[in-house]
C-alpha cells in the first residue's frame, strides 16, 4: 500500500514546507493541487502560476522534493476536457502545464471532464471529451507523462465513463483517477459495475469520507464509505499506484486542519488497509 497527499488539503503551505510535513509523518509522496508561492505569500492553483514549477526553478524543486524523500506523483490540473477549443489556447495552456511537471518529476498530470452541457447529447458530450482528451493525452505522452481523467462532475457514471473509454482507453498517455467519494454520492455500496469498467484504467485513487446523509466530507472512518474495503479490493486484484487523501480544505475552510486530518489518514489506513510502503 502507497501512500500519498493532496497538497488542496494544506493551503498556506508553500511547497517545501507541505513535503517537510509529509515527511515527518511517514508520507513518500505528493500530489500538488496548489502551493503559495514563497515570494508573493499568495496562494496559487494555476501550474502557470506556481514558483516552484516555473522553469528557473525546477531543477531545485526536483532535488529539494529527492532529499526529503518525496515522490511528486500528480499535478492537479484544472484543464476541463467538455469546452471547446477551436483556437488551440487551452491546449496550449495545457501543454505548459504538462512541461512544466514533467521537468519536476511529476509522473501523472490530471484533468476534468467536469459536468455536461445542457445542449449536448450524451454521444456529443462523450465525442467532445474524447476528442479533446486525445488530443490533451498526445501532449502528456509527448512530454513524458501520463494524462488521467478524473471520475468528477458528470464523468462519474458507468454509462458516461465507459463511453470515453471505448474510444480513449487504449491510449498510452491516459488513465483514470478515481475519486471514491464522487462515486459513492451516486451508487453508494452498488459499485461492482462501476468498479469493473475503470479497474483497467485506474492509475491513481483520490481518498475521502462522507456522511452520505448530507453529503459532508469528514475525517476518514467518521463517514459512511467502506473505504478499508475498496482499498483492499483494489491492492487484491494488483492495483499499485498511490491511495492519495484529497482533504478538501482549500474549498472548506470548515474542515480539521492539516495537522489533524494528516496524522489520521496515516494511522487509519495502516490499521485498516495495511502498512504503507515507500
Amino acid at each position: 500500500m502507497k501512500l500519498c497527499i493532496s497538497t488542496l488539503g494544506c493551503p498556506g503551505l508553500t511547497l517545501r514546507e507541505a513535503a517537510e510535513y509529509f515527511a515527518s509523518i511517514g508520507i513518500c509522496a505528493l500530489e500538488l493541487r496548489g502551493t503559495k508561492n514563497p515570494s508573493s505569500g499568495t496562494d496559487v492553483t494555476d501550474g502557470g502560476e506556481m514558483e516552484c514549477l516555473a522553469p528557473e526553478h525546477a531543477g531545485q524543486t526536483r532535488e529539494m522534493l529527492s532529499s526529503l524523500g518525496i515522490r511528486p506523483v500528480v499535478f492537479g490540473s484544472s484543464h476541463t476536457l467538455h469546452i471547446p477549443d477551436p483556437d488551440g489556447n487551452r491546449l496550449a495552456a495545457f501543454r505548459r502545464e504538462a512541461e512544466r511537471a514533467a521537468a519536476v518529476g511529476f509522473r501523472y498530470i490530471r484533468v476534468f471532464g467536469n459536468e455536461m452541457p445542457d445542449d449536448a447529447t450524451q454521444d456529443e458530450y462523450a465525442a467532445r471529451i474524447t476528442e479533446n482528451g486525445a488530443r490533451a493525452a498526445d501532449v502528456a505522452a509527448a512530454c513524458g507523462i501520463t494524462m488521467l481523467l478524473e471520475t468528477h462532475g458528470t464523468v462519474n457514471t458507468t454509462e458516461k465513463v465507459a463511453r470515453i473509454l471505448e474510444r480513449l482507453g487504449g491510449h498510452p498517455g491516459f488513465g483514470i483517477l478515481w475519486d471514491v467519494v464522487h462515486t459513492d454520492r451516486i451508487y453508494g455500496d452498488d459499485v461492482d459495475d462501476f468498479y469493473r469498467v475503470v479497474r483497467p484504467y485506474v492509475r491513481h485513487i483520490h481518498l475521502k469520507d462522507q456522511h452520505r446523509a448530507d453529503n459532508a466530507l469528514c475525517l476518514m472512518g467518521q463517514g459512511d464509505i467502506p473505504l478499508p474495503r475498496l482499498c483492499r479490493r483494489l491492492l487484491a486484484d494488483g492495483y499499485d499506484g498511490y491511495f492519495s487523501l484529497e482533504w478538501e480544505k482549500k474549498w472548506h475552510p470548515e474542515l480539521p486542519d492539516y495537522t489533524v486530518a494528516f496524522p489520521e489518514y496515516v494511522a487509519y489506513m495502516k490499521q485498516y488497509v495495511g502498512e504503507a510502503s515507500k
